[in-house]
């Protein structure tokens, strides 16, 4: 299953979940973000499970600031 996959997740992983998910709600995130060491959970309100197709420059700007973050620790 994935939770057991995602035990093997060592880098790390932003977690990103519309508060409207209807097939995988909110309170579900907290699995992933427990088992994932290093994860953060990042909320898009009034979004549902494609946030990609609803909510595309928010869905955007989360991962690029994410990654500018990680670049940023890499650097120094």
């Amino acid at each position: 299953s994935f939770n057991e996959r995602a035990k093997e997740i060592r880098c790390n992983t932003m977690l990103l979940w519309g508060d409207k998910d209807s097939l995988f709600p909110l309170k579900l995130s907290q699995i992933p973000l427990l088992i994932i060491e290093n994860s953060q959970l990042m909320v898009l309100e009034n979004a549902g499970h494609a946030l990609h197709h609803e909510r595309p420059l928010d869905f955007s700007r989360n991962v690029h600031k994410f990654l500018q973050n990680k670049i940023h620790l890499v650097k120094g």
